[in-house]
């Protein structure tokens, strides 16, 4: 009424509009998408991988081998990597599963070591961050030490490098975004020399494809 006080008790709130809001949670959505970019960007560059690894060849010619690899190359995402890689292995056991392989006065010496030089490439399968399976390829050279020499008709034949090809199967394990233990079995397809007699006298050098089992272990960082 005129001329009358009035007290009055109201407790009074933040107004948050509709604009507000909308824009609040429009902030939120790139904060997220920025956070995944970084994480990825943690797992992108180069990368290298260093593995130690046991070769069993099967065929005419079945040996042993163990070594160490280094593949520097450069992952574009989680799920592939593609580098280029290096080998030292040597044989530390071999015999002869053929007879005929060697002709009466004819030399085929082992290459006691090789140096594999190839292209590799491999790809992460899987979701989950912290444990994926892959699989990997690679094609390259056995380059031999000391070279296989072969000597048909009094013709000395000299055989340095071995074309082979690789598939491989793994378990990589990530305690952090860049670094990571794995360990898998491929199973190498490669080209080996082999000395075939026509006759006492006479003979070629041929090149047969044989297969092997091969174990990796190692880490990437």
């Amino acid at each position: 009424e005129e001329d009358r006080d009035l007290d009055l008790n109201i407790a009074l709130l933040p107004n948050q509009s509709k604009s507000t809001t909308q824009k609040s949670s429009a902030n939120t959505k790139p904060a997220s998408t920025t956070a995944n970019q970084g994480t990825d960007s943690k797992i992108n560059g180069y990368q290298s991988i260093v593995q130690a690894d046991a070769d069993m060849h099967f065929g005419m010619n079945e040996a042993i081998y163990i070594g160490v690899d280094y593949v520097g190359g450069y992952r574009f995402n989680r799920a592939f990597y593609l580098g280029l890689g290096l080998g030292f292995n040597a044989a530390v056991a071999h015999y002869e599963s053929s007879p005929d392989v060697l002709g009466e006065g004819k030399v085929y010496p082992l290459g006691k070591y090789k140096l594999p030089l190839y292209l590799y490439a491999r790809e992460y399968l899987g979701k989950n961050k912290k444990v994926q399976p892959f699989f990997g390829l690679a094609a390259g050279l056995n380059i031999n030490i000391p070279v296989n020499r072969y000597v048909v008709d009094d013709v000395l034949s000299i055989n340095m490098c071995r074309f082979f090809g690789e598939l491989e199967f793994g378990l990589n394990i990530s305690p952090k975004s860049r670094k990571s233990l794995f360990f898998s079995v491929s199973c190498p397809l490669f080209c080996t020399p082999k000395y075939v007699s026509t006759s006492e006298t006479t003979g070629s050098i041929v090149n047969k494809a044989n297969i092997g089992l091969s174990f990796k272990f190692g880490t990437s960082f």
